[in-house]
């Protein structure tokens, strides 16, 4: 709900921040998606490991770090490396949730899972774009994703600390 809000607000990124245009956001969506890539082929190329929870749960803070870090980028170019990583760092997640999901789930509750697992996904995006579109038309689009990064980094380390079960698989 609160991280991956930021390829909402990335027009006004474009247009009235960085000042770049349709052509700047090409290049700035561009670039998030390079970085997606990167993160996908990585967790690939990882192949069977141990610790995934902990990877998952550091590559959230390091997302939530990078919107805010985005979000006060001093210009065009600097936004272009950070967007980078934050692709690359929501795939790593975004790939390791799944993961973790369809290998702990029994055999005869996978489909259901996975099922719930994609309702509450498709189902909670729609309100994350809500709630950063009302914090952004109220305090700015670089405030709706400081709150964003800032809600994820301490969601993303509260489960680090309080759930050792997870860091562990």
């Amino acid at each position: 709900i609160f991280g991956w809000q930021y390829q909402i607000l990335m027009p006004i990124f474009a247009k009235d921040i960085l000042n770049v245009g349709p052509i700047g956001l090409g290049y700035l969506l561009t670039a998030a998606g390079i970085g997606s890539l990167v993160g996908a082929l990585l967790v690939a190329a990882l192949g069977d490991f141990r610790r995934k929870g902990f990877l998952m749960l550091v590559m959230a803070m390091v997302f939530g770090v990078l919107l805010i870090v985005f979000a006060v980028s001093p210009g065009f170019y600097p936004s272009l490396l950070i967007l980078v990583v934050v692709g690359g760092t929501s795939a790593t997640y975004a790939a390791l949730v799944n993961t973790l999901v369809q290998t702990i789930v029994p055999n005869e509750f996978r489909g259901r899972v996975m099922g719930f697992y994609m309702l509450a996904f498709s189902g909670m995006l729609p309100l994350g774009n809500l709630q950063a579109g009302a914090i952004a038309s109220t305090l700015g689009a670089p405030a709706s994703l400081i709150i964003g990064g800032t809600v994820v980094v301490i969601f993303s380390l509260s489960v680090l600390i309080f759930v050792p079960r997870l860091r562990q698989l």
